[in-house]
């Protein structure tokens, strides 16, 4: 690690003091840009190593804060626990003294730290990289993978069939809740059975946690644990919003203190691992780098994939990623440069239109006012329910004849009518609107040149109500005939609707950004 990190460093330091040179592709100006690392996120494993202190499962393996742990019998062997005990905060100066005096006295540690990372570098050049403030929560790894997963293991592994929150007995049951289940196409795996939770994919452990768990496990989840797990689920929402406000943080830690001190009491100190202890920090973390979202290894995970999308052999791997990556990125000016000379632009219309004509979501696309309207239309008249709801945004028209499509593209996100989403696997129909309201898409109707209009039926909600714990984000809706008709600029985004028997519920999503 320490040899990666000095060249890292080193790279660095070149690149800020010549600066990268580069030539605006259209306007054709010269600019001169730096590189300023400002956050590390990572793993604990990485994290430590980064760091230059014991990984989590020794003494102050903690890379935010002093406290040590102790170590406890578990199973048939031991582990080491963090109790919720007050600890000093570390400071990138205490950091950089205990591993010099480790280094200088030849031990393995001080306070946990063994070493002096080549990263403090970054910190004297003037970069004010910190050595523990820089190191944000990744809450995809602790939360989602960590600690999410935890709980599933206790509450569905067999081994704790003789605990008081062991519910496996209950799987069937769950499994058949899960899998009715239709979340919109903006979650990006559709739920799988319990048995397979171990190896859930991290976005499968999101919508767990923030979607499906408490409506799923209510009344089957003894009522104790239930509310328990809610503090979690509204605290970590709260921290993923678009923006986290003073009244949000404050609520989110105090859920957080209470969840992590009832871990120890409803479950047993052996259970108050490295990833709970985490979440002590989460406030910390976002007051220096704002939400969760902002700062997870989601956009690197995701990009992983796409750079394995690039090699197609097994030999020279890394030219191979480089060549393909740096050609993607150069064609929009090779195709620009190209459309200068007439020749060719036939010749390349011709094959971008083929291209486009290969996906029917394309090849009949009508684009109005920022709205992208697909597949063919159906023409009839409008009745007279839905010309009385039209009259306030198209005013008077002259014809009653419109065209009906079932779905549409809004601001970058696919929505559908309920006719045509009952056939999917997705339901992107329900909806939050801005002023509150919870409603499914019906129709989506379009005249002229006139702004697509979509009639919504509105649902009666309110704040769902888990083991007496209230849930903010989500809602026991029930069916009503109302209905209205709005602009898609009165649609916030679509929510997670969820049917057990004659229970429904709806979860906001607490960001448009983080998942497509």
């Amino acid at each position: 690690m320490s040899t990666f990190l000095h060249q890292f460093v080193q790279d660095i330091k070149t690149t800020n003091t010549n600066g990268i040179t580069w030539k605006h592709p259209h306007t054709g100006l010269r600019h001169i840009s730096r590189v300023f690392p400002i956050a590390c996120t990572c793993d604990a494993v990485a994290k430590c190593m980064l760091q230059g202190i014991h990984q989590f499962n020794g003494s102050y393996g903690c890379g935010c804060c002093l406290n040590e742990g102790l170590v406890v019998a578990k199973g048939r062997g031991f582990t080491r626990v963090y109790d919720n005990v007050p600890a000093q905060l570390r400071t990138h100066e205490q950091i950089i003294n205990c591993g010099e005096e480790a280094v200088e006295n030849n031990v393995e540690h001080v306070l946990g730290v063994k070493m002096v990372s080549p990263l403090i570098l970054l910190h004297s050049s003037g970069f004010g990289f910190d050595m523990v403030k820089s190191f944000p929560v990744d809450y995809m790894h602790a939360v989602l993978l960590g600690v999410t997963k935890h709980f599933l293991d206790l509450w569905f592994n067999s081994k704790y069939h003789e605990s008081p929150w062991y519910i496996g007995t209950a799987k069937n049951k769950i499994d058949k809740k899960l899998l009715s289940l239709t979340p919109p196409s903006d979650v990006p795996r559709v739920p799988r059975t319990v048995e397979s939770a171990q190896k859930w994919k991290a976005a499968e452990c999101r919508s767990w946690l923030l979607f499906y768990s408490l409506p799923v496990l209510n009344l089957i989840l003894p009522n104790k644990y239930l509310k328990h797990w809610s503090w979690l689920v509204n605290s970590i929402f709260l921290l993923l919003k678009d923006t986290v406000s003073e009244i949000d943080l404050a609520c989110a830690s105090q859920n957080i203190e209470k969840f992590v001190n009832q871990v120890k009491q409803l479950y047993g100190i052996s259970h108050m691992s490295y990833n709970i202890h985490q979440l002590t920090h989460l406030e910390f973390s976002v007051k220096l780098h704002g939400p969760l979202w902002c700062n997870s290894a989601f956009v690197f995970e995701g990009h992983n994939q796409k750079l394995t999308r690039l090699c197609h052999g097994t030999q020279s791997i890394p030219q191979q990623i480089a060549f393909r990556f740096s050609l993607i990125q150069s064609l929009p000016i090779l195709l620009d440069n190209s459309k200068s000379d007439s020749n060719l632009t036939h010749i390349i219309d011709k094959m971008v239109h083929d291209w486009i004509a290969g996906y029917p979501l394309r090849s009949k696309a009508l684009k109005l006012q920022n709205i992208v309207l697909l597949g063919c239309p159906h023409h009839k008249e409008i009745d007279n329910v839905e010309q009385f709801l039209l009259a306030p945004i198209w005013g008077p028209q002259g014809t009653t004849v419109a065209q009906y499509y079932h779905r549409a593209v809004m601001n970058g996100k696919v929505f559908t009518t309920e006719k045509y989403g009952t056939m999917q696997r997705h339901n992107s129909y329900t909806v939050e609107l801005k002023n509150g309201s919870i409603g499914k898409i019906l129709s989506i109707i379009s005249l002229e040149s006139n702004v697509p209009v979509l009639v919504i039926q509105l649902f009666h909600s309110e704040i769902a109500i888990f083991a007496s714990e209230t849930v903010g984000h989500l809602k026991l809706i029930s069916a009503t005939p109302a209905k209205v008709a709005v602009k898609y600029s009165d649609i916030v985004r679509k929510v997670v609707f969820m049917k057990f028997e004659k229970m429904m519920y709806a979860s906001l999503q607490p960001n448009g950004i983080e998942i497509d």
